[in-house]
């Protein structure tokens, strides 16, 4: 997008039909963008949680976590407007106001269904925007992201709740 003399930013000429073409690939890339929006992982970092020293991997991976969904939100904008759509602002997420001043391990298990979600949610898109290359190959990145993080995820959650002393009360 290029601005004009007046700072207005716009995207040039649509070439007839191309938007209409587009349009259903550009839907699906909008889901994607709105289940990203409301990714868990970076309102935890939005949050005030505790972190124990048993939390402390947990809590790098959750972060790394967090920065990947902010370059997939960026990778899908960009790629929304590529195709000539206008991707939806962000909106509030009022379920997860409720995360202030818990233990990390504790809401683990809800940063895990939250990964199943995503997960499902880019399987079910991967074949639909299969005609697509720019489409196709940044879907199956973000996939593959995804499941690789929530193995990680379940891998500590498990390890945190079976570990001798890990329900850490919050005085160490």
């Amino acid at each position: 997008p290029k601005g004009d003399s007046a700072g207005f930013v716009g995207f040039g000429p649509i070439e007839k039909g191309s938007l209409m073409n587009d349009a259903p690939l550009i839907a699906v890339l909008t889901e994607l963008l709105a289940a990203e929006q409301q990714n868990l992982a970076p309102r935890l970092f939005e949050s005030t949680l505790f972190v124990s020293r048993l939390d402390v991997e947990a809590y790098n991976v959750v972060r790394a976590m967090a920065q990947a969904c902010r370059e997939h939100c960026s990778a899908l904008t960009e790629l929304i407007l590529d195709l000539g759509g206008q991707p939806a602002p962000r909106t509030g997420d009022v379920t997860t106001a409720d995360l202030h001043f818990l233990e990390l391990h504790y809401v683990l298990p809800r940063l895990i269904a939250d990964q199943r979600f995503l997960e499902r949610k880019y399987a079910i898109a991967a074949p639909r925007v299969a005609a697509e290359p720019g489409a196709a190959a940044l879907v199956s990145r973000v996939l593959d992201r995804h499941r690789r993080d929530l193995g990680r995820i379940q891998s500590l959650d498990a390890r945190t709740t079976s570990e001798p002393g890990a329900q850490v009360t919050g005085m160490d």
